[in-house]
Parts: structure tokens; sequence; C-alpha cells
């Protein structure tokens, strides 16, 4: 155990479940149904954001007339269908955590809102392993700001220079490392030329053990 890092952190989309390729699923599937082919390059730009976000950013960038909350209800129908029979852990997650949880505090912290965090703890296979949640919904400002991480360090009284963040995004490595956190970019979601940014990097969970493991 690392004496100065107290806290591991995780991101959820694409750390603790492997809802990315399903939320892009998803979000093709919406636009389709109003006439938008979305590119990869497109995708790229709406990884990360909080679902609000993506609504209007994709609403401008399209030039939709429709509203956003029309597009969220769509969003969240065919999300959730999917979700219901296609969620699962992403591979090595659950290891992991039981190996760290006896000697580090854990949060998590995700631009979900608490009301899809709990529909898919009451819907799906996955369950609730963290000490605190920080969602889309508690934060004034979400990521790429430094707030989530902030607040997630004071609600465990301890600095973000002793938590260290388990990322998959741009956005979030971007406001774990405002925060001051150190960051393991996790190779799940994009290669390590686009989270640049981060401390560390890992393809997998063995990868991420074995960085924890070297704190010092």
């Amino acid at each position: 155990m690392s004496k100065q890092i107290k806290a591991i952190i995780f991101d959820f989309d694409g750390v603790v479940i492997n809802s990315e390729p399903l939320y892009e699923q998803t979000g093709r599937e919406l636009f389709r149904q109003y006439g938008v082919e979305i590119s990869d390059n497109d995708w790229q730009e709406f990884r990360g954001l909080t679902a609000n976000d993506f609504f209007y950013l994709a609403k401008k960038k399209f030039n939709l007339t429709a509203d956003i909350a029309e597009i969220s209800e769509l969003d969240h129908k065919i999300l959730k269908n999917k979700f219901s029979k296609q969620l699962n852990y992403i591979s090595g997650f659950n290891q992991f955590f039981e190996n760290i949880k006896s000697n580090y505090q854990t949060a998590l912290v995700t631009s979900t809102s608490q009301h899809l965090l709990e529909w898919i703890y009451t819907n799906t296979k996955i369950n609730n392993h963290f000490n605190i949640s920080i969602t889309g919904s508690d934060v004034n400002n979400p990521k790429p700001h430094p707030e989530p991480f902030q607040k997630t360090a004071k609600i465990l009284k301890i600095c973000p220079t002793e938590m260290i963040v388990i990322e998959d995004s741009v956005n979030g490595v971007i406001s774990a490392k405002e925060a001051g956190s150190k960051v393991i970019g996790f190779l799940t979601s994009f290669d390590r030329k686009i989270l640049k940014d981060a401390d560390y990097f890992a393809k997998d969970y063995s990868e991420v053990e074995e960085i924890v493991a070297n704190l010092y």
C-alpha cells in the first residue's frame, strides 16, 4: 500500500462498467431517428460529457429542431433497454476492487446523473461498491472542471494529491489533473496519445494493480 495515496477513485463508464459501446450505439440510433449520422470524430468529442451537455452540443451541431426534453426522453428509452439486457462490469474490476478495498478509501466520480445511476443499481447486475459517489447531479461544474474531484477529496477528508484516479476519457483526465490528483489513463476507450496527460497508462486491471502496488 502506498503511504502517499489514501484513496482510489473510479470513473464509471468504461472503467467500472462496459457502457461506452452501449452509449455509442444509443447515440447513433437516437440521432439516426432525426436523420443524422454521427461520425467517429463527432463521437470522440461527445465522450465524457454529461447527458445534458451531450444533448445540447448535438442539437446545436446538427441543427435539430427537437427540444432537449424530447431528445432526452427518447435517449433514455433506448439506453435503458440496452442496459437492462447487456450492461456488465469491465473485466477484472471486481477482483481488483476486492484486493484494494481494505487498504484504500474508494469513490465513484462520474458524469452520469444520480437518477440513471440509481436505475442501473436497481435494474442491472451492477452494484454500488463505493464509499461515496459524486455524480453529474452533485456538482455545479462537471468534468473537465476540477470540482468533482475537489468535492470528492473534501468529503473523504484528504487532499486531492492523496488520490489516484482511474479515467478513460479526456475530460476526466483533465478534471482530475486540474484538481491535483495522479491519473491512470485506462485504455478502454482511447489510446495513450489521446489520454496523453495521464500520469500512468493501463490497458486492463492487472496493469492498474501493478501501478498501484508500485506507488510510493
